[in-house]
């Protein structure tokens, strides 16, 4: 095989691809949980939270950051300097402080998996 040819010192054992539908897996022999730890390390998880102290929303996620530079109808979002910035929801004209941050998913939140994983 390729991977003898070009690993020959990686030990490797061949799987066969599984339809679930047909042939359920066991639920002991997977997770249904994972953790973001060790992708934040090489994915993007930045996220622009609520930095709103004693608040219900403090922490809270308001979007990714790679969609808060879109076009938006319902906010106004204004960068200040570095991982700042302050929303204005358009109908309302109420504002927030928020900050750009990934330091949870390099913690490590566990999610479930969807149905497709």
């Amino acid at each position: 095989s390729m991977a003898k040819r070009h690993l020959p010192w990686l030990d490797c054992e061949r799987f066969s691809a599984t339809d679930g539908s047909k042939a359920p897996i066991p639920e002991d022999e997977v997770t249904s949980v994972w953790s973001t730890k060790n992708n934040a390390l090489y994915g993007d998880y930045s996220e622009w939270t609520y930095d709103a102290p004693g608040t219900e929303l403090h922490g809270s996620r308001w979007k990714w950051a790679c969609d808060a530079e879109d076009e938006d109808p319902e906010w106004i979002f204004t960068k200040s300097s570095g991982a700042r910035g302050t929303i204005e929801k358009v109908a309302t004209k109420e504002t927030w402080h928020v900050r750009k941050s990934d330091q949870r998913y390099r913690d490590g939140v566990e999610l479930f998996m969807s149905l497709g994983e």
